[in-house]
């Protein structure tokens, strides 16, 4: 459920280059670009476009990524979902599907992973994806 990336500061990565992290690949996740950050949260928007078959460039939706530089625990996942909702509430009209959310922490607490656990498998919403960094 927790992938594993070998950086010492994701954000900074994330920010110099988008593919960095081989969270994202190019042929299948198709254009990316930085529409906001937050270096105070260090939050990154990231839409993601298509070039359609005329060569225009169609927007397909966004990701919504959170690097912490603690461990994530319940605090970190209630700011996190709050800023989430505000996101999609203002970006997308209450589409949820159009957002994919990514966490990315040194370690998580088990109340976090429990959390999420259930939430991917009950909520009709993308899945909250973790990534952990570090040693």
């Amino acid at each position: 459920m927790i992938k594993k990336l070998s950086t010492s500061d994701p954000y900074k990565s994330m920010c110099s280059d988008l593919y960095s992290l081989g969270i994202f690949d190019k042929v299948i996740n198709g254009l990316l670009s930085i529409t906001e950050k937050n270096d105070t949260d260090q939050t990154i928007i990231i839409e993601r476009k298509f070039t359609n078959n005329s060569g225009i460039d169609i927007s397909f939706g966004y990701y919504f990524i959170q690097c912490l530089n603690s461990p994530c625990e319940e605090e970190h996942l209630k700011h996190f979902r709050g800023s989430l909702e505000t996101f999609v509430k203002r970006k997308t009209k209450c589409n949820y599907m159009e957002v994919e959310p990514i966490v990315i922490a040194p370690e998580y607490s088990d109340v976090v992973i429990n959390f999420i656990d259930q939430y991917n498998r009950i909520q009709r919403r993308k899945p909250i994806k973790l990534f952990r960094y570090g040693e």
